[in-house]
């Protein structure tokens, strides 16, 4: 099966994954590859080839639809 996750960082930068990890493997795959910028500070980092998140957030698509919503 292939799911779609989308994870999103500061300045409403945003980026879809595709994979056949489920939920919570996925989010394992998310949290071992998200890392502190210092060892004292609070924001963490997730980087993706030249991409870097800062402060980043794992949603799914529906998470996603509704967090931050245009209205025309």
């Amino acid at each position: 099966m292939n799911y779609k996750y989308i994870i999103t960082g500061e300045g409403s930068m945003a980026k879809v994954f595709h994979s056949d990890f489920d939920w919570i493997e996925f989010e394992k795959y998310f949290k071992a590859n998200t890392k502190k910028l210092h060892p004292k500070g609070h924001d963490k980092i997730f980087r993706w080839g030249s991409l870097e998140f800062i402060n980043p957030r794992l949603m799914s698509v529906s998470d996603f639809v509704d967090f931050g919503p245009a209205i025309v």
